[in-house]
């Protein structure tokens, strides 16, 4: 019997995987987290689990640092990526993170059965969209789908950038870069009217995206 934790902040979601994938004889899911702390309280308590349905956005981190904690803390563990992120830069990040496969959640009962199988032999699942979405990222990386190219960012504005997806403050990214408050909030604007986003969560998803991070 392979044992499943979904780790999704969508309920609905993780009911209908539950009752799609509950029809299979050899696979349970008996444990559901909506967080990345949960998700790691519940691999502790229940070391019986093997595979985990990953997905990107969660309420207190996200998919690809909490892919890394734990493929750090339980190697043999299997990952599978399941979203709605189909972009590049999101698909290769966790893949760099350790996941053992990326699926989208468009996908059907038997494709998800296939990569759940596909995982627990230890081999690696990725479906068709995905693998495509990767041959055009290499292609094209620095394209967005349906737009242009994205003008050139500075080593400053990847720093600055990087601090962004870390959570940091206007106020702790200027001390720990020895500039100004103005400055960053200056390299802040520019990267937004780069990137062509909104706000700081349009920022996190270009650099993603774009694949703009260490």
């Amino acid at each position: 019997m392979i044992q499943v934790l979904i780790v999704d902040d969508h309920q609905v979601l993780a009911d209908g995987i539950k009752a799609l994938v509950g029809q299979a004889e050899d696979v349970q899911i008996q444990h559901h987290a909506m967080t990345g702390k949960e998700a790691m309280n519940i691999l502790a308590d229940y070391p019986e689990i093997q595979l985990i349905l990953l997905d990107i956005n969660l309420p207190d981190t996200d998919g690809v640092k909490l892919c890394h904690q734990i493929k750090k803390a339980y190697p043999e563990m299997k990952v599978l990526a399941l979203t709605m992120h189909h972009e590049p830069g999101f698909i290769s990040r966790m893949i760099k993170a350790g996941a053992n496969g990326y699926l989208l959640k468009n996908t059907g009962k038997d494709e998800l059965l296939e990569a759940i199988y596909t995982l627990h032999r230890g081999e690696q699942y990725f479906s068709k969209q995905v693998t495509d979405q990767l041959v055009a990222g290499l292609q094209n990386p620095n394209r967005r789908p349906n737009s242009g190219f994205i003008e050139k960012i500075t080593r400053r504005e990847k720093e600055i950038l990087q601090l962004i997806v870390e959570e940091m403050t206007t106020d702790e990214i200027a001390e720990k870069l020895f500039i100004s408050n103005s400055t960053v909030v200056s390299h802040r604007k520019s990267l937004l009217r780069k990137l062509q986003a909104k706000n700081t969560a349009g920022l996190v998803k270009a650099a993603y995206e774009f694949n703009l991070l260490n």
